[in-house]
């Protein structure tokens, strides 16, 4: 078999696969009216480094941080003396999204069966990425401040903002096609459920550092397909756990303002050098995706989207390789031959 030949086999194969049973078939381009909904839960913890923001030549009246002293003993200018600190936040909300993505959806009402295949989603699509506040309990070195004067007793932790924790994405991709029974529920309208294995991969990010989880796992989608229209829906629940003890360090030198020991008045202006030591995340979804139908056509082996000589190198070249079950009935024979061609020639 030549490289050409073997180009061709390849294709086929492909196609053969992801095609499954022979009956009515569809892709599908998750529409606009899809929707997730889901919870978020995220902690982390960080130690590292706090410092005033004061600058000899760029911002001269800026906060400068000192050692602590009872009596409130402030060194003048340019005394700026960096400082330890450690802490742990936490953040959690629901977000409501719009999925986008495409599947495709093999019903045979013969045998009552329908494959699912060639699902991909991303949970947020193009909506505005959820975020969620978080709030930390920070411990530190006892230290001074000056412009604006304050006390931080190392004996009074303070419950402070920390920046948000952010989903950029959470995207499935389907690994296997797989199939279900068809339910039927009237004229033409069938429920089904199906498990498939998929790899689930979300991006989130936390003060500014961004941690990706990617986890396999099966997925449950149940969904209705009406056979006449193509007209169908796909529902599924998703899980994903992160948890990323990597050190992280955060983009240095952020400012941080930090609220004056009596909550009234000009906050503190630091600097946070901060690593983040561990992340811990938990992010579910329930998603409906219907879907907007284009009819398969099988003939289309190379799936180039057009029905011409190719297809019928490509499924000759699945015939020599003995893979040319056309019509999936487990044999190759003269059978897939009418059957490709009676697709091939109606121009499918």
């Amino acid at each position: 078999m030549n490289t050409t030949t073997q180009v061709f086999a390849g294709l086929a194969l492909t196609a053969f696969t992801a095609f499954g049973a022979y009956g009515q078939a569809w892709n599908y381009t998750v529409t606009g009216t899809s929707t997730c909904s889901g919870n978020f839960t995220a902690s982390a913890d960080f130690n590292g480094t706090l410092i005033g923001n004061y600058d000899q030549t760029l911002n001269p009246t800026g906060t400068r941080t000192l050692n602590y002293s009872i009596f409130g003993t402030r060194p003048g200018a340019p005394t700026n003396i960096s400082k330890t600190m450690s802490g742990n936040g936490g953040s959690s909300g629901t977000f409501a999204t719009v999925p986008v993505g495409s599947y495709r959806l093999t019903a045979d009402t013969n045998a009552n069966t329908i494959e699912l295949a060639l699902l991909t989603t991303n949970l947020i699509g193009n909506s505005t990425r959820p975020t969620f506040p978080v709030n930390a309990t920070v411990s530190y070195q006892s230290f001074l401040t000056a412009t604006p004067n304050y006390s931080y007793p190392f004996l009074v932790p303070l419950s402070v903002p920390l920046g948000n924790a952010e989903i950029v994405s959470i995207f499935v991709a389907q690994n296997a096609a797989a199939n279900g029974a068809l339910t039927s529920t009237g004229t033409n309208t069938y429920s089904f459920s199906v498990t498939f294995p998929a790899t689930i991969t979300a991006d989130i990010i936390i003060q500014g550092s961004q941690s990706q989880s990617i986890q396999t796992q099966d997925v449950t989608a149940t969904g209705t397909i009406n056979t006449s229209t193509g007209a169908a829906s796909v529902s599924m629940n998703i899980t994903n756990v992160v948890d990323n003890q990597t050190p992280t360090p955060l983009p240095p030198n952020s400012p941080f303002d930090l609220p004056p020991p009596t909550g009234t008045g000009e906050p503190a202006h630091l600097l946070l050098n901060l690593t983040l030591t561990r992340q811990q995340s938990n992010t579910t979804g329930n998603s409906t995706l219907p879907g907007a139908p284009a009819p398969v056509c099988f003939a289309d082996i190379n799936t180039d989207g057009g029905v011409d000589a190719d297809d019928v190198i490509a499924f000759f070249a699945a015939w020599d390789a003995s893979a040319a079950d056309y019509n999936q009935d487990g044999g190759t024979d003269g059978d897939d031959i009418i059957a490709f061609f009676t697709d091939w020639d109606s121009g499918c």
